[in-house]
């Protein structure tokens, strides 16, 4: 299955927002008399709900950062890793790669993988996918899918159990000739054996290629896979990186499947009890977990360390609906909620909360000061339990933005267009009813995004905070919003302000863009080139118009 979705697209799955921290039970439709809108937002619910249970990791309830689609189609069992593909080569070789889409690259499904290479004397290069770590020890074979464009083209698969040692070396089996046409390899795992490789702990799998194999040619890659003795790819675990608002989100998505009957209640409370399970297991400060955690070994990330004010909102309003909703989990989610002291968040001196704290006990030189920031939600939090001041609400900055159509009288806070877009004016009213001001400023938010479309011939509209495009390996959060990236999931927040016809109808238009296939999810965003191409990105899909075609596909993230 392709998935063009993460977890933030949980917003089709949560008809909310009415009642503080209390879901509602409103269906799309009563907007709406249109049997039509009815049935496509009830298609696009569950289509969406599927690709987010396909981001879980099963053994511990806990959703995965990333799903990307074409990878999925070549490596179907690397989707979910964070880090790109990256291509390491000697002084004077040449290696390049691409995911193309042309029925000579891709053996099987829409995608397949190209690469290039040039190796002179004495040197080597390599296409590597690196995970902090994956068990493969229940795989028979490594099996591939390869053709070469000439024939005879030879290279090598190697497995790494030590990504900070020396070359581990690999077995003659693990060197492949390709021919013209499409053939199946395996490579026995257990002849890495010899070489000291730990298949129950594997950090990267590279393709090699050198002088004294081939100098150069051209391969094509499909369905790279770890399999049992059947030839049934084995399912992988990877540890990788998740964050809180992740978890939280999740929590509430799988809560409202069960209202809308997309899961079975019994099945749902077991994977809720793991996710649980996982939260308690969480390394924590002053009843904090670090924002980003492991999903499987549950350790915190060594790299970013922030305790982050807004995420743990949001994992803080995904538990207490949890509690609310099932009262099986109440004890458990009390434990967590009650260990939160949210009072060590807040900034006498300042008087508003900071914006991270971290393990050693000191906090970031930024502040959440903005009312229509997306930390709203966890400051609300924080005055419910009293550990922060309710004068403190008081003190956020209500500052107008100017609107990007100066002709209208469309006024809304800050931050604004500067400052995430829509994602940041509507994300705690899934959670919050949020009325009065906030309601007005987010309405006119939209209608100023509306206007702006019409004023620069954008197809569609719908500007937030997203991952850049081509892989979502960077973050565009505040300051960096562009009129050329628009994202899908910034419009379906707006439907408790503009109606579901408005949103229905600019949702076509992404459509038309190429942002959903038929019986899936929404990629991340999709990047416009006014009059030039079309470019679409899903955590890992692009495609781009006239610029690669299918035939040459698109460069891998590492080389451009």
């Amino acid at each position: 299955m392709h998935v063009y979705s993460k977890v933030v697209l949980w917003f089709f799955v949560i008809p909310l927002s009415i009642g503080a921290l209390r879901p509602s039970t409103v269906s799309y439709a009563t907007s709406s008399s249109s049997p039509q809108i009815e049935t496509y937002l009830d298609s696009l619910t569950r289509a969406t709900y599927e690709c987010i249970s396909a981001l879980v990791e099963s053994s511990t309830g806990l959703p995965h950062d990333r799903f990307d689609a074409s990878l999925f189609d070549i490596f179907p069992q690397f989707a979910v890793v964070r880090a790109v593909p990256k291509i390491n080569v000697a002084p004077g070789a040449c290696l390049t790669s691409c995911r193309c889409m042309s029925p000579n690259c891709c053996q099987s499904g829409h995608y397949g993988l190209k690469v290039t290479y040039e190796m002179p004397f004495g040197t080597w290069g390599s296409y590597n996918l690196n995970s902090p770590g994956f068990d493969v020890s229940e795989a028979v074979w490594l099996q591939i899918w390869i053709k070469g464009a000439q024939g005879s083209e030879r290279f090598e698969f190697v497995l790494w159990s030590d990504c900070q040692g020396d070359f581990p070396g690999r077995p003659q089996s693990a060197e492949i000739t390709a021919s013209q046409t499409w053939e199946r390899k395996r490579i026995p795992l257990k002849d890495f054996l010899s070489y000291h490789i730990d298949l129950s702990s594997l950090c990267r799998l590279s393709i090699g290629f050198n002088d004294g194999m081939h100098p150069s040619g051209t391969i094509f890659l499909d369905e790279v896979a770890f399999v049992d003795s059947s030839g049934v790819p084995i399912y992988v675990a990877f540890d990788e990186e998740t964050n809180v608002t992740n978890i939280g989100l999740y929590i509430t998505s799988l809560l409202m499947a069960i209202d809308l009957g997309l899961e079975d209640s019994t099945n749902a409370v077991a994977t809720l009890s793991r996710t649980l399970t996982s939260i308690e297991f969480f390394r924590k400060w002053h009843g904090f977990p670090q924002t980003h955690n492991h999903v499987v070994s549950l350790s915190p990330s060594k790299g970013d360390t922030c305790i982050s004010f807004v995420d743990l909102g949001n994992l803080a309003a995904g538990l207490i609906l949890l509690r609310q909703r099932l009262p099986e989990f109440s004890d458990r989610v009390s434990a967590l909620l009650s260990a939160m002291e949210w009072g060590w968040f807040y900034d006498e001196g300042v008087g508003v909360p900071y914006g991270c704290r971290y393990p050693d006990g000191h906090a970031s030189d930024w502040h959440y000061d903005w009312l229509c920031a997306d930390s709203r939600l966890a400051h609300f939090i924080s005055i419910g339990t009293e550990k922060i001041p309710c004068s403190s609400w008081d003190g956020l900055n209500r500052h107008h933005e100017p609107p990007q159509c100066v002709d209208a009288d469309l006024w809304h806070y800050e931050p604004g267009w500067d400052g995430g877009g829509l994602f940041m004016a509507f994300l705690p009213a899934i959670f919050l009813d949020e009325k009065d001001s906030l309601r007005i400023s987010a309405r006119n938010f939209v209608l100023d995004q509306i206007c702006h479309a019409q004023h620069i011939g954008a197809p569609t509209w719908g500007w937030s905070a997203t991952a850049l495009p081509p892989y979502g390996t960077e973050y565009c959060g505040y300051g960096c919003l562009q009129d050329c990236i628009l994202v899908p999931h910034a419009c379906i927040l707006s439907l408790s302000t503009v109606g579901v016809d408005t949103v229905y109808e600019n949702l076509l238009a992404f459509e038309t863009l190429g942002a959903r296939e038929t019986g899936y999810g929404w990629c991340s965003d999709v990047r416009l080139r006014f009059s030039c191409f079309i470019e679409l990105a899903d955590w890992g899909t692009r495609f781009s118009l006239p610029n690669f075609g299918p035939e040459h596909g698109f460069p891998e993230f590492s080389q451009l």
